[in-house]
C-alpha cells in the first residue's frame, strides 16, 4: 500500500515532462513560422470613395464631301455670270476677220469698266465657290494665238483679272499659236487657265465616227494637261455646235462646255451647253455694258 502513491508520483512527474516538452515544441513551431501565428491579419476595410461617373465621348459627326463646281452652281441657282466670248487681242489684225481682234487698248477699257462696277474675272477653277464671288464674270478666249500669248497676261496683272484661252492641240505646231511651252508659261502665270478646244477644231456634231469623237475629246484633254501640268476641266465647242450624242461624250472628260452664243448664263442651266456672250473689235463701250448686264451713264 505504502508503493502506490510512489508510482502515482512517478506518473505525474512523467506527464508533466511530456506536457512540458510538448509546450516546448508548440513554442519552437511558432517563433519558426511552421504554426500558426499568434497575431491575427488585420483585414483591410473596403474603400468608401464614391464611384466616378463614366465620361461619354463627344459624338463625331460625319465630315460632308465638299461638293462639286455643279452642285455649287446648282445651289447658287439664279446668279449670273456673264461668260465673254473673244478671240484674240490684236492691236493688228493677223488675218481677215478683223472683227475677232479686239485693240488691247478696247480691252483695257473694258477691263476697267468691269473693275469699277464691281466684277470679279475668275476662271471655271474658281466656280466650285462661287458663293463667294458677289458679281463674277468669265473672260474666255477662242485662239491660242500668239497675241494672246503676247498681250494678254500683263493687261489681266493691271486689272487683278483671269481669263480662260481655249486650246485646240493641232495648233502646237502652229507657228502663229503657242507651243506646249508657252502654253505651260501662261498656266503658271495665275491669271490664265488653259482649258480644251478639242483637238482639231473640227465641229463636232458633224463628227459621226465615235472613235474620232473620243480623240478630239480625250485625246486633246489628255495632250493639253501633260502641256499645261493642270486639269482641264471646261471645253468650248468649236462653232457653237453640239448635239446629245456629242453633249454625252462631253459629260465623260468634262465639267462645263461652252456655246459660242445664247446671252448670259444662270446658275442652275446646263453646264454642258452655257451660253456666252460675244464680244467683237465694233463692239462699244456702251454696248459692252448692256451686253453684260449693267447700263453705261
Amino acid at each position: 500500500m505504502r508503493k502506490l502513491p510512489d508510482i502515482f508520483l512517478v506518473l505525474l512527474l512523467v506527464l508533466t515532462v511530456v506536457l512540458a516538452a510538448a509546450f516546448a515544441l508548440q513554442q519552437l513551431d511558432v517563433l519558426s513560422g511552421a504554426g500558426p501565428s499568434a497575431t491575427a491579419t488585420a483585414t483591410t476595410a473596403p474603400s468608401l470613395e464614391p464611384t466616378p461617373e463614366p465620361t461619354l465621348e463627344p459624338t463625331l459627326e460625319p465630315t460632308p464631301e465638299p461638293l462639286t463646281a455643279q452642285e455649287a452652281l446648282a445651289q447658287a441657282a439664279g446668279k449670273k455670270i456673264p461668260v465673254l466670248q473673244y478671240y484674240s487681242v490684236a492691236a493688228s489684225p493677223a488675218s481677215g476677220a478683223t472683227e475677232r481682234y479686239i485693240k488691247p487698248s478696247e480691252f483695257e477699257k473694258q477691263l476697267e469698266f468691269l473693275q469699277q462696277n464691281g466684277y470679279q474675272a475668275i476662271t471655271f477653277e474658281d466656280l466650285v465657290d462661287i458663293a463667294q464671288f458677289e458679281k463674277p464674270i468669265l473672260l474666255t478666249f477662242d485662239e491660242s494665238s500668239m497675241d494672246n500669248y503676247r498681250e494678254l497676261v500683263p493687261i489681266l496683272r493691271a486689272y487683278n483679272a483671269k481669263a480662260t484661252i481655249f486650246v485646240e492641240t493641232d495648233k502646237f505646231t502652229d507657228a502663229n499659236c503657242m507651243d506646249e511651252a508657252q502654253v505651260k508659261e501662261l498656266a503658271d502665270s495665275g491669271v490664265i487657265s488653259i482649258q480644251g478646244r478639242t483637238k482639231s477644231g473640227a465641229r463636232l456634231s458633224e463628227v459621226t465616227d465615235e472613235t474620232e469623237l473620243t480623240a478630239e475629246l480625250a485625246e486633246s484633254k489628255t495632250l493639253l494637261e501633260a502641256a499645261s501640268g493642270k486639269p482641264v476641266l471646261a471645253m468650248a465647242y468649236p462653232g457653237g455646235e453640239f448635239n446629245d450624242t456629242v453633249k454625252t461624250t462631253v459629260a465623260l472628260y468634262y465639267d462645263f462646255a461652252v456655246d459660242a452664243a445664247g446671252g448670259v448664263f444662270t446658275c442652275g442651266e446646263d453646264c454642258l451647253a452655257m451660253k456666252r456672250v460675244p464680244i467683237r473689235r465694233s463692239t462699244t463701250l456702251d454696248a459692252f455694258g448692256e451686253l453684260v448686264g449693267v447700263a453705261t451713264p
